[in-house]
């Protein structure tokens, strides 16, 4: 296959409450056929990072078919370690899940933030994604 650089192809329109910035550390998923979902990490006003994703067709690639009206992840309660933030990482297929474990972020006192990995699980296609804990994996 060749590559063809086409440049940005989705960028968040200030619409949604949770996605006022850019979309970070994209993760491709074949849904079917030529059809695709991007998760992606984008912020909110007050700089927290949420989970949200889109699809395109591959044939057209510049045509945004739909995204996601709310984040799939968001910050977690007060006090966990995603409080902060939530960047997904990698996307991992089981069976019928879908895995995606992410970095959750939360600041500090002494260094600007503090880093772990959280793991959030979906059951079945459309389903949403669930924490598997309020804590670190």
């Amino acid at each position: 296959m060749k590559w063809i650089k086409l440049g940005l192809i989705y960028k968040p329109q200030r619409k949604l409450y949770w996605a006022q910035s850019h979309a970070s550390v994209p993760i491709s998923d074949h849904i079917k056929g030529e059809l695709f979902r991007v998760y992606f990490t984008s912020r909110d006003v007050k700089n927290r990072s949420h989970v949200g994703w889109f699809e395109f067709n591959l044939s057209d690639p510049t045509n945004i078919l739909q995204e996601s009206e709310f984040p799939i992840l968001a910050p977690g309660k007060v006090g966990t370690f995603d409080a902060d933030g939530v960047m997904a990482s990698t996307l991992v297929h089981c069976g019928e899940e879908r895995r995606i474990y992410y970095i959750g972020w939360n600041r500090a006192i002494g260094v600007p933030f503090r880093n772990s990995i959280g793991l959030a699980i979906q059951r079945n296609p459309y389903d949403p994604f669930e924490r598997y804990s309020d804590g670190p994996v």
